[in-house]
């Protein structure tokens, strides 16, 4: 199969592809035996139990609300500018302004941006800070 693919375009698959091709083609054999998905799986626990891996699932909580007073106070108590707070959070101050107007609420990325921010609003104006650069002192003679 590899050898026909590569006479025909000339490109070879990468390792990663041909290993996702082996174990697709290894699954469909066992679904063609008639074995359920549930089957394969205790199968594999059975006789390959270093091939099985379990993810463990995180509860992601709701994110914040964040009002058009609470915004723009958030802002103030950093003293920070409506163009600075949003090239920080990485939008346009067009938008931050809409937001402290009550114009447009934030989107859930926004929101959870935001509650980063409230949580230590000089932490993460202090993150934004570029580093100094040190200035080099010249001898004199």
């Amino acid at each position: 199969m590899r050898k026909k693919r590569m006479e025909k375009t000339g490109k070879r698959r990468s390792p990663g592809t041909e290993s996702l091709l082996r174990s697709m083609a290894e699954l469909q054999g066992y679904v063609d035996k008639g074995m359920s998905m549930d089957d394969i799986v205790a199968h594999y626990r059975k006789h390959h139990p270093d091939r099985i891996r379990t993810v463990t699932s995180v509860s992601v909580g709701e994110a914040g609300s964040h009002t058009a007073a609470s915004i723009k106070q958030m802002r103030l108590k950093l003293e920070i500018s409506q163009s600075v707070f949003a090239q920080g959070l990485g939008v346009s101050t067009i938008l931050v302004s809409s937001w402290e107007q009550g114009l447009r609420e934030p989107s859930l990325l926004a929101r959870r941006l935001l509650d980063i921010v409230s949580r230590d609003p000089a932490g993460w104006l202090a993150s934004l800070a570029k580093p100094r650069e040190a200035k080099s002192r010249r001898r004199a003679g």
